[in-house]
């Protein structure tokens, strides 16, 4: 018995050191389509988070490159990487610093980090005077704004959707609070096809969207999109690694305006404009 006991862990830790690296091997491919996308119905949202916006394998060069300098331009505060989640809920900046009795406090922080944080606090006090829970913050903000939505179980962001690295969506994001502007660098991946070799429109589209959303988040709070115009000048090579940036122009009243484009590293492409 001892003897089948023993033999039984040693399978059992065996798979537990194989199954992540399958996960990532060409022998996925060939499986039902529904297991290459991220399933989150056996974990609550904030269980077992992973940062997507960091270096992986599939990264190319260029990719790495990108990452590596704008990582370079946060050392000095100015700019700050905002960390990449696979639900609306952790992906909203700041969330995991609620509740916090003095943010400017902490050290290592930078300037930006910490007035990105203090804005955040403000708001989720005044939404949540009675519940400083981190955890439950975006939703009851937005019921406050008399919006209730319904979190379901397999919910996931939908530019994080895919779990095959380098399959769809690669992307890290990075803020600049003084110029309340968001760069995005972008690697396109093969699940992402419209046109024969070149990135479908509408994913396009939801990188920008997210991009936006996420800038004015960082800037101003809670927002959602109200009106999203994009202009195609030229198709993205499937595959290829592009830089979304998107900036506040203005705010008048409840209503942020912002603009926005997708082109290449070197800025002699640009493949489209928005607002």
């Amino acid at each position: 018995m001892h003897g089948i006991l023993r033999s039984i862990n040693r399978t059992v830790k065996g798979l537990a050191t194989e199954i992540p690296r399958l996960a990532t091997m060409k022998e996925l491919l060939a499986q039902h389509p529904r297991v290459l996308f991220r399933r989150t119905s056996t974990q609550e949202p904030h269980q077992l988070r992973r940062d997507l916006g960091v270096p992986n394998p599939s990264w190319s060069q260029e990719m790495m490159d990108q990452f590596e300098k704008f990582t370079k331009m946060s050392e000095d505060g100015s700019w700050q990487r905002i960390p990449s989640y696979n639900n609306s809920v952790d992906s909203m900046p700041g969330q995991s610093f609620y509740p916090t009795p003095s943010i400017s406090s902490q050290s290592g922080l930078p300037p930006a980090n910490v007035r990105l944080l203090e804005r955040w606090q403000v708001l989720h006090l005044q939404a949540c005077p009675n519940n400083r829970s981190s955890r439950s913050f975006p939703l009851q903000f937005l019921s406050k704004l008399g919006y209730n939505p319904t979190k379901h179980p397999d919910a996931c962001l939908f530019v994080r959707n895919v779990a095959a690295e380098g399959r769809g969506f690669e992307f890290a994001m990075f803020y600049n609070g003084s110029e309340r502007r968001m760069a995005v660098p972008l690697q396109t991946g093969s699940y992402l096809e419209g046109m024969i070799g070149f990135v479908h429109g509408g994913a396009v589209a939801a990188i920008l969207d997210h991009t936006f959303a996420s800038c004015g988040i960082c800037a101003s709070g809670i927002v959602v999109t109200a009106n999203l115009s994009v202009s195609y000048k030229s198709p993205i090579p499937l595959g290829s690694v592009v830089l979304v940036e998107t900036k506040v122009e203005k705010v008048e009243e409840k209503k942020i305006f912002l603009s926005g484009c997708v082109q290449s590293t070197n800025a002699r492409i640009l493949h489209a404009e928005a607002t």
